[in-house]
């Protein structure tokens, strides 16, 4: 089974954080970046080794700004070249700023069943902060739209760490969110302040007096939610992400299983998976600029960059570092314990894994510096 992933890279503002592939202000560009991706699909599904679809995901960027149209003949194109069962997920991310009922109800008519809706806060300091365009009012809008369109899958993220969050307006977003929306899943993210962003020039040069978090807050941040959603009933299953039980994402959890492929098409979207012309399974990622993608999928160039096959040991250690974002953790296999047998071991006795029936998981400590834990597979 494969994992499809469309990738589009336009928005309304670019946030102040944002070192995601994307850009503002090319609404010029969505007619032919559409007919590019159509491309893309209908060239590559030629070429696929597993034309069998699990999850199909639209990410950003922003989908919500993209025309409802373009995004509906994505699914069409996929549906007329590759095999997806009725029972598929099909994800797209939204913003409240831009999410409206013409939109919904085309893409709910074109069978999307799950929706992730970007609320980050709802503090309107820490909004401006980040340089989201929507408000808390808005938010709590658009969550109420997708609940009476009759979405039953809805996923929301909430970004802790912010500068000048307090663990009590941290509390009150996420309580409000636990305790009126009850979504589905959320999917939980820390600042991470990326080179080249406004934000890493704004620290870096003290231009914002704000009070930034460190990392003692952040991660005490971390299990405030956890415990509070897991007391309303939800299930930390991954580092970042909680569900109710029967809702975790499908389509992440491709990624999380590196055994699964995935295929990835728009500009910088990548891919893990076998093309009959090449025969084994590759990676290989879209040229990241918008007009090059564009113009090299429909003038026949080379629009793809192969990255060279990982040798045995850092695929094995891929496996595991990857299995281990899963707080089930994964199956310990010989393979694993003669080649990475020390360094289990090692972890285990310093409490940042358990082991328990041939499996290892991260332990409470493991997942507050999972960095560190993984770096021992790489």
């Amino acid at each position: 089974m494969t994992a499809v992933y469309i990738h589009i890279p336009f928005c309304e503002r670019k946030c102040s954080y944002c070192d995601f592939p994307s850009a503002a202000g090319k609404s010029r560009l969505y007619d032919t970046y559409a007919q590019a991706v159509r491309a893309e699909i209908a060239s590559t599904a030629a070429d696929l080794a597993d034309k069998r679809v699990s999850t199909i995901y639209i990410g950003g960027g922003t989908p919500s700004c993209f025309p409802a149209p373009l995004l509906s003949s994505f699914l069409s194109t996929l549906r007329s070249c590759l095999d997806i069962p009725a029972n598929a997920e099909i994800s797209v991310e939204s913003n409240p700023h831009s999410l409206s009922n013409t939109w919904l109800d085309e893409l709910l008519a074109a069978g999307v069943n799950r929706f992730s809706l970007g609320v980050q806060s709802l503090n309107t300091k820490e909004l401006h902060h980040l340089g989201r365009l929507h408000t808390a009012a808005e938010a709590r809008a658009a969550f109420a739209l997708l609940r009476n369109a009759g979405c039953l899958n809805v996923s929301v993220d909430l970004m802790y760490g912010i500068p000048d969050q307090t663990s009590a307006s941290w509390r009150r977003t996420f309580s409000e969110v636990a305790g009126d929306w009850r979504p589905e899943h959320l999917s939980l993210y820390a600042l991470s302040i990326e080179p080249g962003t406004p934000f890493a020039r704004w620290k870096q040069s003290g231009a914002q007096p704000w009070r930034w978090c460190d990392d003692d807050r952040t991660m005490t941040m971390l299990w405030s939610v956890i415990d509070h959603f897991a007391a309303c009933g939800y299930r930390h299953y991954e580092i970042s992400n909680c569900a109710r039980e029967g809702f975790e994402c499908r389509h992440n959890m491709a990624y999380w299983d590196t055994a699964q492929s995935y295929i990835g098409f728009g500009a910088a979207a990548h891919s893990h998976c076998a093309l009959e012309s090449r025969g084994r399974t590759r990676r290989f990622h879209n040229v990241k600029r918008i007009e090059t993608y564009i113009a090299r999928v429909l003038e026949g160039g080379r629009h793809r960059v192969f990255a060279r096959p990982l040798p045995p040991r850092a695929l094995l250690g891929e496996r595991m570092y990857m299995g281990l974002r899963l707080l089930d953790g994964i199956g310990v296999t010989e393979d694993m314990r003669s080649t990475f047998g020390g360094a289990i071991e090692r972890l285990v006795r310093n409490g940042l894994l358990h082991e328990r029936g041939g499996r290892i998981a991260l332990t409470r400590r493991g997942v507050e510096i999972a960095n560190t834990v993984f770096a021992e597979f790489v």
